[in-house]
């Protein structure tokens, strides 16, 4: 499943929100990225981080949470394609990084 990268940015920004433990951005209720199945697994999985503002993919701690926020849309966008199972996305950025290293 390929998504768009208006979609993808949807489901990365509402994901490091609720990371952050911050209100959603588009709803009241719920996050945009709970309309996929396997977010109730990933939230269990995930859970002794919300808040906390540490990462939970490279434990660095932060002071503020806007700069929580930051990282995780900006370093960690790939991590969270991942998470929810899109490997047509990660596939093809893991191959661009293949023929980087390759050319020196």
């Amino acid at each position: 499943m390929a998504l768009l990268g208006r979609e993808r940015d949807k489901i990365v920004s509402s994901f490091a929100r609720w990371l952050a433990g911050l209100p959603p951005l588009w709803s009241d209720k719920e996050y945009y990225f709970e309309r996929y199945k396997v977010a109730k697994e990933i939230m269990e999985q995930l859970k002794p981080f919300r808040g906390s503002r540490i990462c939970p993919f490279c434990k660095k701690q932060f002071r503020r949470i806007s700069g929580f926020v930051t990282h995780i849309i900006s370093i960690h966008w790939y991590d969270i394609e991942e998470l929810f199972g899109l490997p047509h996305i990660a596939k093809r950025r893991n191959e661009e990084i293949e023929c980087v290293d390759h050319r020196y």
